[in-house]
């Protein structure tokens, strides 16, 4: 494996000194304090910052909020590059950032004594290994890119969805455990929300009457995966057909942008039955009591153990094989509430209080 190429290394320093330049020169001119949000996950907010910004406005009516979200299009983005400058302002008028991914700006400029930046990740719960955790045993270059972008320094607060998962985002983003602070996205209280899931069921079935009154697998593999290929695609739709099944594939934001209008998180309302290879959505199915399958063949199993957070013992009722395998676990009662159980130990709900007001009481404090 070939080594990150020292010019990358020059253009990366290049950058650095250049926007941490620029932030400098915007701090001397004067500008109101502001909250600001920060999102590689999609070109607009995603429904965690727009609640969260819905409710800042009601909690801290005098402190504007700013959202800058945008997905990078390809290593040479000048678009992004412009976008990274425009940051580069809104960071020097603000000592409150939330982040829900990496940021190449909070992790490697010098931002204003103290800017606190809180890191709410975009999944709920974890369950494949990520950040930090997820360089280790990788190659060489993978490490090193990861060294060179300084990856998820500069957290001051991370989230984790429960007390089980706060291990584990102390380890993905290399902080200590007091640094990370459990409260679940506010994703989870739409997900709770009876009223708004009937509606957003709703409007998916009114956008797409082709999935009234029929039986839905929605189909969502985590990012890169090999199964989101058309040849497993179509092995998986053969497998459910005749079970009684449509398929809906809803693949990753990242890389394939919002399918048929709607987020796999809106796509679960009209599902019967969540399938992934390892996404922490099987955290939401089963917080909607959704039966949620993990497809991996048996030769597979020993590796996906060891990139997963949660153990083997947890996994094996959630896992699917094969075709046979999946039809068995549809019709046996307890592996289609395991997802529920699962989602029990690694998301910690509290009934008197949303997540959504917990989490800015948490922004507005810091």
């Amino acid at each position: 494996m070939k080594p990150v190429n020292p010019l990358a290394i020059a253009g990366v320093s290049i950058a650095i000194a250049s926007l941490q330049l620029a932030h400098n020169i915007f701090r001397l001119i004067p500008g109101r304090d502001r909250i600001v949000f920060l999102s590689r996950q999609a070109s607009k907010p995603t429904s965690d910052i727009l609640a969260l910004q819905n409710e800042l406005a009601e909690t801290l009516p005098g402190t504007p909020t700013v959202v800058l979200a945008r997905t990078m299009q390809s290593d040479f983005d000048l678009g992004y590059a412009a976008h990274l400058v425009r940051q580069a302002w809104h960071l020097a008028h603000s000592t409150r950032i939330v982040i829900d991914s990496y940021s190449f700006l909070t992790s490697n400029l010098r931002l204003s004594p103290g800017t606190r930046v809180t890191q709410m990740w975009h999944a709920i719960g974890s369950f494949k290994r990520f950040g930090w955790d997820a360089t280790t045993g990788a190659n060489p270059r993978r490490r090193q890119l990861a060294n060179l972008l300084k990856m998820h320094a500069g957290n001051t607060t991370v989230l984790a969805s429960s007390r089980a998962s706060v291990p584990h985002f102390a380890s993905a983003f290399a902080v200590d455990v007091e640094s990370v602070a459990v409260c679940p996205l506010p994703r989870v209280d739409s997900l709770r929300d009876s009223v708004l899931r009937g509606s957003t069921r709703e409007r998916v079935l009114s956008a797409h009457p082709e999935w009234r009154d029929r039986r839905i697998v929605l189909f969502a593999p985590t990012l890169n995966s090999a199964l989101a290929g058309p040849n497993f695609i179509d092995e998986l739709r053969a497998t459910v057909q005749p079970l009684g099944y449509e398929l809906v594939t809803s693949f990753h934001p990242v890389t394939h942008g919002t399918q048929w209008g709607f987020s796999s998180s809106e796509l679960l309302t009209v599902a019967d039955v969540f399938l992934t290879d390892q996404s922490s959505m099987i955290y939401e199915a089963g917080l909607v009591g959704l039966p949620g399958f993990v497809w991996c063949p048996r030769d597979e199993q020993s590796a996906m153990f060891d990139e997963s957070y949660p153990t083997a013992e947890e996994l094996t009722s959630l896992i699917v094989s094969s075709s046979e395998d999946l039809a068995a676990a549809l019709s046996d009662k307890a592996r289609r509430n395991a997802a529920k159980e699962f989602a029990d130990r690694y998301v910690d709900v509290d009934d008197s209080q949303s997540c959504t007001k917990r989490l800015v009481r948490l922004i507005a404090k810091t």
